[in-house]
């Protein structure tokens, strides 16, 4: 199910501070092996001690290596500016291409009214339902952007989502 790895397997020799005992955490190896993203590796860690006695083998498996940032395929209106029941307010769904985290009204800004993002809501399915209120929306006459605000929604692997730039500006705009 990953990406195959021509060079695997990878050997590394531990050295330096990487033999010190104890747990470790957020290391960087001196000799890391060049992964490939994607791929699906099953790590083994093996050693022996100063009087040459082997420690058990500790095996991984299904470790997937994973450095592709999440993206953002769809982002939809969900209700006109003009909603006789909600009338300052105005909906979208965003999808993303996996599950994400970290979601929030914070990391979005829409412009274009005074109008402030106010709600982010997990609608399942790697979709988020962001909820604009106020401004007056009911009498905008005009466009209003939403843009992406913030760097901290992420994928499971960590990955941060970036701040593609579609419309060739540093922001990620989306007209209603």
């Amino acid at each position: 199910g990953g990406t195959a790895d021509g060079s695997s397997p990878h050997v590394v020799n531990l050295t330096g501070a990487e033999l010190t005992s104890g747990t470790k955490t957020d290391i960087t190896l001196t000799n890391d092996p060049t992964l490939v993203d994607g791929t699906v590796y099953t790590i083994e860690f093996d050693g022996v001690d100063l009087a040459d006695n082997p420690a058990s083998t500790i095996t991984s498996t299904n470790v997937t290596y994973d450095i592709t940032p999440p993206g953002v395929t769809n982002i939809e209106r969900q209700s006109p500016t003009n909603n006789p029941t909600n009338a300052d307010q105005v909906f979208w769904d965003i999808t993303f291409d996996g599950p994400v985290s970290n979601v929030d009204a914070s990391d979005f800004n829409v412009s274009g009214t005074t109008a402030d993002i106010d709600q982010a809501v997990d609608q399942g399915g790697n979709v988020y339902r962001l909820r604009a209120s106020g401004g007056n929306l009911a009498n905008l006459d005009g466009t209003i952007t939403l843009t992406l605000a913030s760097t901290d929604i992420q994928d499971c692997s960590g990955n941060i989502l970036p701040n593609i730039t579609p419309s060739g500006t540093d922001e990620r705009t989306f007209d209603i």
